[in-house]
């Protein structure tokens, strides 16, 4: 029989589910809410919601939502018509809640420059509580448009926001004492780091699906920028003493692949992958050392130039022309091309100012072809017979 639902209930939205309270923490508990926002106690909001609409005319909407009271929520919003075309928002947050029972004698933390108090003493000193928590915030929208019969388009974009402060450490090769700079010197630190990190990314992709194969050409981007250079700090074994050291730098990375399949005659399938993809790191330097008596020459270039190509190539067959034979032929190229400018450096060990040495930084490329021949005969249900073929060759260059 057929289903008739009168009209009126159709074009009216269907709210699936939908949850709304208040939860309660009974304690503090740091790591039970690591990765939820429920590390401190007392009360939150509980929201849940999951909804959606559709027409006759294909026209729809959906909402979907979880943990929207904490700092782990999540929000989803489409709105498109069936066949045609979807527009999509989506909202992610992560916390990371690692410890918050850390401190430290240092003064700025949150910022790159720390330093110590006045008077510092390391027998007698004060000390500033914090956390280490991150927080991570990521919006991105999209959309999907079918152009015509067998065609699709998806594109979208994102923005990450990481913000909070990290645990790393450092050293410096202090020069005083009757051997300077040597192991024996060497003074540690624990640093908090600060974190606040953005990531732009883009992803389009056109495919095509036929009775007997597919094809997608796809572009990603993806965008690294680091709000913090470097980090420097006063050593608190030796408080005329500072040290520095980078971070993590701005980068970009550029992709474009085609990937495909096709169904061949006696039961064969042919796969396909092309891509090949551009890397490059172009922030500034730093100074050598932030140690103003040590005197190294002048920095060969402002920045890396850092360029990296990287190409992957890959065709394989997979067949069984009758029951009991199957044959697999794989070949694969993978290319890295790295074109960084080779320079020659001094650095400053540690910061110290009686360690001054050159290095030269060595971009290295390589060529790899492998290909993987192999076949498997069953004769009966405890008999089979296989036999393969392969072959791996690299080649590197500097």
């Amino acid at each position: 029989g057929e289903l008739l639902v009168p009209e009126e209930i159709v074009s009216k939205p269907i709210l699936r589910d939908m949850e709304l309270g208040i939860g309660y923490v009974s304690d503090d508990a740091y790591k039970f809410g690591r990765y939820t926002g429920m590390q401190e106690k007392g009360p939150f909001i509980i929201g849940d919601l999951n909804g959606r609409y559709f027409a006759e005319d294909g026209l729809f909407y959906s909402v979907r939502g979880t943990n929207l009271g904490l700092d782990s929520r999540y929000l989803l919003l489409e709105v498109g018509s069936q066949g045609s075309y979807k527009l999509f928002f989506e909202y992610d947050q992560t916390p990371n809640y690692k410890d918050n029972t850390v401190s430290s004698p240092f003064i700025g933390i949150g910022g790159d420059s720390l330093t110590l108090p006045s008077g510092f003493d390391i027998d007698d000193m004060d000390l500033n509580s914090f956390a280490l928590e991150t927080q991570r915030k990521r919006a991105k929208v999209g959309a999907m448009f079918i152009p015509a019969e067998r065609w699709q388009f998806d594109v979208d974009f994102s923005h990450e926001n990481k913000q909070g402060t990290d645990a790393t450490s450092g050293a410096i090769a202090n020069t005083t004492g009757s051997s300077p700079g040597m192991i024996g010197n060497l003074t540690f630190a624990a640093l908090p780091e600060p974190i606040d990190q953005d990531t732009d990314e883009v992803n389009a992709t056109l495919s095509y699906v036929g009775n007997d194969g597919q094809v997608d050409l796809k572009y990603h981007m993806s965008i690294f920028n680091n709000n913090y250079n470097g980090l420097t700090w006063q050593d608190p074994f030796n408080t005329a003493a500072y040290g520095g050291m980078s971070l993590a730098p701005d980068n970009e990375f550029h992709q474009l692949s085609l990937t495909g399949g096709y169904t061949l005659p006696h039961n064969t399938r042919l796969t396909g992958l092309f891509s090949m993809g551009r890397m490059t790191q172009n922030d500034s330097y730093l100074p050598y050392t932030v140690n103003t008596s040590a005197s190294p020459s002048p920095l060969p270039q402002s920045s890396l130039d850092g360029e990296v190509w990287l190409t992957n190539a890959q065709l394989k067959v997979a067949s069984r022309p009758v029951s009991r034979l199957r044959l697999n032929a794989e070949l694969r190229y993978t290319e890295r091309d790295n074109q960084t400018t080779a320079a020659t450096y001094d650095y400053v060990l540690l910061d110290s100012d009686s360690f001054t040495n050159s290095a030269t930084n060595r971009p290295i490329s390589y060529k790899n072809t492998r290909l993987n021949l192999d076949a498997n005969y069953r004769f009966n249900a405890i008999s089979t017979l296989r036999g393969g073929y392969k072959y791996n060759e690299m080649k590197r260059s500097y």
